[in-house]
């Protein structure tokens, strides 16, 4: 089964949540957009309608039929009390046979005739005979047309500016969890290093108990050597648990280094001692060679961590028959370890 990565989920999750919201937000502002639009687009019409409507109220029949050459534009239509066309204003009109009832009186309407759009306002009216009701066209085709080129290029433009800030907080959200990412990568790093750590000494420790089982007549004193190793290694299990917390610091770059002057080659024939009855037991060869006088400033705890690490690796993929090497030196001013397998 495939191993989860949860700072992957949660970067996903975080620009998935950020994605909706900008779609939520790109659709809210392209909606307030288009009604503020539409509602611009009809304000100055309207206010003309209602400004003509007076007209006619004062002027009478005389402003309806003159409406046309006073304004191109415009075009009226008059209707008896039973909602009935009784005139036109001009032949433009004559083949009009749009339907008028009670609801639509003074309420602005858009109408289509001849292929055009009109922007509509009926009017009741006292001052022309035979006539009840008044309905006033305004041609708003170009207008319409304008607008609906308006709201072609801001929704291209309302899509890019989605297009660039999805993009952007994908790049961001990518960013912004470079740290966690990091953090992540240094725990798994330090869950490695306490695992290399831990399991040389126990399995020191099982083998040195499994050994002693097989001899259950052995006197203390013939079992001298293997229970000094295992003590060795517990202690070195409770010198491990105290590191802890140095070791931590070290991941996130507060550790410290105790410098001392130490012999190297005694450092690397104490830690790999114990190996040499595991690689014994697994028909195994193991040689230590260099200078037993290998002098060199350095932090002995972490070489032995090192070391630890090193060899632990080696005897993991070393087959039978095959072999472990280290080798200590020293030059002018350098110190080389090296741990070889077959």
């Amino acid at each position: 089964m495939a191993t989860r990565n949860p700072v992957k989920k949660q970067q996903i999750t975080w620009m998935l949540i950020l994605i909706v919201t900008l779609s939520v937000i790109t659709v809210l502002m392209s909606v307030s957009m288009v009604e503020s639009m539409s509602s611009y687009l009809y304000d100055a019409v309207d206010r003309n309608l209602i400004e003509y409507s007076k007209i006619i109220m004062d002027e009478g029949e005389k402003a309806v039929i003159e409406i046309s050459e006073r304004d191109v534009s415009k075009r009226a239509v008059m209707y008896d009390e039973n909602f009935e066309i009784v005139g036109v204003s001009d032949v433009y009109m004559e083949d009009y046979a749009g339907t008028l009832n009670e609801r639509q009186v003074g309420v602005m309407q858009v109408e289509h005739y001849r292929g055009q759009i009109f922007r509509a306002y009926t009017i009741p009216v006292d001052n022309i005979d035979g006539v009840a009701y008044v309905k006033i066209l305004i041609d708003i085709y170009q207008t319409v047309e304008t607008h609906d080129f308006s709201i072609t290029l801001s929704t291209v433009v309302f899509m890019v500016f989605y297009a660039v800030l999805t993009i952007a907080c994908i790049v961001l959200g990518y960013f912004y969890m470079m740290p966690l990412r990091h953090n992540v990568a240094r725990l798994r790093a330090l869950t490695a290093d306490v695992s290399h750590e831990f399991r040389t000494p126990l399995a020191i420790i099982k083998n040195n108990l499994e050994s002693m089982l097989e001899q259950p007549s052995a006197t203390v004193a013939d079992l001298a050597d293997k229970l000094t190793y295992s003590l060795n290694e517990v202690n070195r299990l409770v010198r491990l648990t105290a590191d802890m917390l140095e070791l931590t610091k070290n991941r996130m770059g507060a550790g410290t280094l105790d410098i001392r002057e130490v012999n190297a080659y005694t450092i690397a024939e104490t830690i790999s001692q114990p190996y040499r009855e595991i690689l014994e037991l697994q028909d195994k060869e193991f040689k230590l060679t260099g200078s037993p006088y290998a002098i060199a400033y350095l932090d002995e705890d972490k070489i032995k961590q090192l070391l630890l690490i090193l060899l632990d690796n080696a005897v993991k993929h070393t087959e039978p028959q095959e072999g472990i090497y280290i080798d200590v030196m020293v030059t002018r001013k350098k110190l080389m370890i090296t741990v070889k397998d077959t």
